[in-house]
């Protein structure tokens, strides 16, 4: 996304002098952040002000003097960092960070008398989600249980009298709740 706006400096024609560069650099990054710089941006979008680890610091790069000129902030490029967390089947979209890059030009570049001056802003969503490799293929069971689990408690129940049925269904019923009342 790119926004444009053009800041008028307050007298016009006034030759700009290096004397009042960090005047001219706070008037327009208040042009480029509004009244309020928020310093902070929030990790999801339904973050609470009180709770601090709901939110991310802004990382904000201002202009400098390089070289004894006095550097003017022309361009922000915003870069908000955001990932997908969570489970496979269900991502949820998470800011990691911001970051406030100020693209500056020495004062010597712009034109001596002007009143007018152009800003432009950029601003940019990067994802960095690392997705884990999917699997090979489906895990297999190998285990096989009989095709009725449930048969020795069916005829130690039964009442049906077997020789050797009967008395292996009792005993295994016998184990079986003995163990669920020790526990």
């Amino acid at each position: 996304m790119v926004s444009l706006c053009f800041c008028l400096i307050s007298s016009a024609s006034v030759k700009l002098e290096e004397a009042n560069c960090s005047h001219l650099q706070d008037s327009i990054y208040r042009a480029f952040n509004g009244p309020h710089n928020p310093g902070r941006v929030a990790i999801i979008g339904n973050a609470d002000a009180s709770q601090p680890g709901e939110w991310s610091s802004i990382f904000t790069e201002r202009c400098t003097m390089q070289d004894g000129y006095c550097m003017i902030p022309i361009s922000l490029e915003i870069q908000v960092i955001w990932a997908q967390v969570g489970l496979l089947s269900n991502p949820q979209a998470q800011v990691l960070g911001a970051r406030y890059l100020y693209i500056c030009r020495p004062l010597q570049s712009l034109d001596t008398y002007m009143d007018m001056l152009t800003l432009m802003t950029t601003v940019a969503f990067t994802d960095v989600t690392k997705w884990p490799e999917p699997p090979r293929s489906q895990p297999r069971a190998y285990w096989k249980l009989p095709f009725d689990f449930f048969f020795p408690f069916k005829m130690a129940l039964s009442g049906v009298e077997s020789t050797l049925g009967s008395q292996a269904g009792t005993l295994l019923m016998t184990l079986t709740l003995y163990g669920v009342f020790v526990s």
